[in-house]
């Protein structure tokens, strides 16, 4: 029991030895700005976030263009049925390349 005491006395000593070379490392690193930290998690969401946007922003243009088509097209029957035709493609984008980042 006493050598238990004794070693983790010494390595406590020894951290804090050794405690102030190691904050002095690390201050110096924050000022180069070469600081490096891993964060696999929060990339994953930054990654999935980022789709979402992109999702989002397909539907909406979706929605405008298919919009946009019903109403022209009570003027202009071809263009109202382009518009509405091209809309498809911001909703497959939405619908299906966001997901394959899964």
């Amino acid at each position: 029991m006493v050598q238990d005491v004794a070693r983790q006395a010494l390595d406590a000593a020894g951290v804090a030895f050794r405690l102030p070379g190691r904050l002095d490392a690390l201050a110096g690193r924050l000022e180069e700005g070469s600081l490096q930290v891993a964060v696999p998690r929060l990339e994953r969401q930054a990654a999935r976030l980022d789709r979402t946007v992109r999702r989002s922003a397909s539907a909406l243009v979706f929605g405008a263009v298919l919009l946009a088509g019903a109403v022209v097209r009570a003027d202009d029957l071809v263009l109202g049925n382009v518009l509405m035709t091209a809309s498809a493609v911001p909703l497959l984008h939405a619908l299906w390349v966001g997901r394959r980042g899964r």
